[in-house]
Parts: structure tokens; C-alpha cells; sequence
């Protein structure tokens, strides 16, 4: 049976599956310098004349990997609310 838009309830489905995967995807694409900051980062703090220096880029680490998740489950939320609103 196909909705409003000319879709079978399988491909509304099939359609949200590619919108987390490439949701996925691009999470793990911005979350990757994060983790090369938690790489650098623990690779200097022995160093304790670039305390200061340390402590930003540990906020910098921090900052990119929280917004990083609060947009993918901005992104979830609305693909989710799009498949119910198509089925």
C-alpha cells in the first residue's frame, strides 16, 4: 500500500536506513579530528609549560565532539519524524 507520496512503507524504510547510515558516516568523519586532539593532547600533557594550551585544546576536543553528537541526533530525530509523517 503506498502513502501520499507514492511510496510503499519498505522504501520510506529503506530511505530512513540511508539517511543514518550516511548520518553515520559523517559523524565519524567530524569526530575524527576530536580524536586526533585526545591523541595530540595525551601525547604532550608530560609537557607542563603548555598547561593552558593543553586545557583549550582539551575544550576544543570536547566542544567539536559534543555539538558533533547533539547535530546527529538532530539529524535522527527529523529523519525519524520524516519516515513516521511518510508511513
Amino acid at each position: 500500500m503506498a502513502n501520499g507520496r507514492g511510496l510503499a512503507p519498505f522504501e520510506a524504510i529503506a530511505r530512513f536506513a540511508g539517511h543514518v547510515f550516511a548520518g553515520v558516516v559523517i559523524f565519524f568523519l567530524i569526530a575524527l579530528p576530536a580524536l586526533g586532539l585526545h591523541f595530540f593532547i595525551h601525547e604532550f600533557e608530560w609537557d607542563s609549560s603548555s598547561k593552558p594550551l593543553l586545557y583549550g585544546l582539551t575544550v576544543l576536543e570536547y566542544a567539536i565532539f559534543v555539538i558533533d553528537a547533539l547535530l546527529f541526533l538532530a539529524y535522527l530525530t527529523v529523519s525519524a519524524y520524516r519516515l513516521f509523517r511518510e508511513l
